[in-house]
């Protein structure tokens, strides 16, 4: 009897949500994917991502540093190498950076090191 081949999973976009982020601070999401046949090709088929951030084709790495305080809704797709694909409805909420930087300690602990 002859081996049986069997179709791979179903491609399908794992990733339901991602975290915010903070204007003028580094950003890191990962997206995941998984079934469909590797390698798969990621891109932004609807809406943009926040100004600053990009979407890493080849691994599906959201990285960058976001410019504006903004809320941005969009929709990632992932195809495989037998161009099947899947989509997936996303946001990404950039916050405002707390007044007077990233640190909101920074300037109590100079006031204490020159005190001291």
């Amino acid at each position: 009897m002859y081996g049986s081949i069997q179709a791979p999973f179903t491609l399908a976009v794992d990733t339901t949500a991602v975290a915010g982020g903070v204007v003028n601070t580094a950003y890191t999401a990962q997206l995941h994917a998984s079934g469909g046949q590797q390698a798969y090709a990621w891109d932004v088929s609807v809406g943009a991502l926040p100004s600053g951030l990009s979407l890493n084709a080849s691994t599906g790495a959201i990285t960058g540093t976001p410019t504006l305080a903004e809320t941005q809704a969009f929709t990632v797709r992932v195809t495989d190498a037998l161009e099947s694909a899947d989509t997936q409805a996303l946001s990404i909420t950039i916050a405002a950076a707390a007044a007077g930087g990233a640190d909101p300690t920074a300037g109590n602990r100079l006031r204490h090191a020159v005190r001291a």
